[in-house]
């Protein structure tokens, strides 16, 4: 027996009750157009996350996509600094892209709320199972953002292939392909895609895995 990775989802649960219009954003400081659509991804500044693959990709498709802006949260608190200058460089020469340095869970909880968040990104590179690609998915309820998932790691055990589009962060043109394709994608896909994260979160619900463990040790 042993205990996979999950989350304890009564954290969340005064988030997952509400959704948002975009201008409760102003209240950190993000002011964006009410009729903008975002992308967004979340993670420490660090070059495990894919973040700067991330800004590579929206870079080469960020002028077909003219109503949609870059928001990242990206604390930096890795001892990567010159990581995250890269990223902040990149925010200054891409159009609509914000790099946010806070660390506070409210924001990307509000962004995963809120209606006009479009496409959420995990481009994950290096990390065995990261808490943001649970975290997307257990947020998506009732939401009609579409999941972006990195092929090369942990991701890949969170996601099935009807519940994401999967890319390879290490290649631009693959990562901004799936980018241009997540905003192309309608309702009803949407829709698809949504239900099928509602079906397989419980997997990772670390309190009932905890609760089946112990069930079965009290039968050893």
């Amino acid at each position: 027996n042993y205990l996979i990775n999950g989350l304890y989802f009564g954290r969340y649960q005064r988030f997952l009750d509400k959704m948002f219009d975009i201008s409760e954003l102003n209240k950190f400081g993000i002011t964006i157009n009410s009729k903008s659509k975002i992308i967004f991804s979340w993670g420490r500044a660090s070059i495990a996350k894919g973040l700067k693959e991330l800004l590579e990709a929206w870079q080469e498709v960020a002028g077909l996509l003219p109503d949609h802006w870059m928001l990242i949260q990206a604390p930096n608190n890795s001892g990567e600094d010159d990581y995250f200058q890269v990223l902040k460089k990149y925010e200054k020469e891409i159009p609509r892209t914000i790099v946010i340095d806070d660390f506070n869970p409210e924001i990307w909880q509000t962004v995963l709320r809120t209606r006009n968040t479009d496409i959420v990104c995990v481009p994950s590179i290096m990390d065995p199972i990261p808490h943001t690609a649970i975290e997307a998915k257990l947020f998506s309820s009732g939401m009609e953002y579409v999941v972006i998932g990195s092929n090369v790691d942990g991701v890949k055990d969170i996601y099935t292939d009807d519940e994401c589009i999967w890319v390879n962060p290490c290649d631009k043109n693959e990562f901004s392909r799936g980018i241009l394709r997540a905003a192309k994608l309608g309702g009803k896909e949407r829709h698809s895609m949504n239900e099928a994260n509602s079906m397989s979160i419980s997997a990772f619900d670390y309190m009932e895995t905890i609760r089946n463990f112990l069930r079965q040790i009290e039968f050893i």
